[in-house]
């Protein structure tokens, strides 16, 4: 008898088993960074709270 394996994890839905793959698990953290930063980066208040000050000097050397 052949043992079957399964490359995914199953989650419980209203219902029915989800099949979620493991390559899907495994991009989860890259993915919600990436959300994470696309919603952080459409606000423009705080994108201004950590704006650093000295970007927008030009640079002129003393001496």
């Amino acid at each position: 008898m052949a043992v079957r394996r399964h490359d995914h994890l199953a989650v419980a839905g209203p219902g029915a088993w989800l099949p979620i793959p493991s390559e899907l698990l495994s991009a989860l953290p890259y993915l919600v960074t990436i959300v994470v930063l696309v919603i952080v980066s459409r606000n423009r208040q705080i994108l201004m709270l950590h704006f650093p000050a000295s970007l927008v000097r030009p640079f002129r050397p003393s001496g």
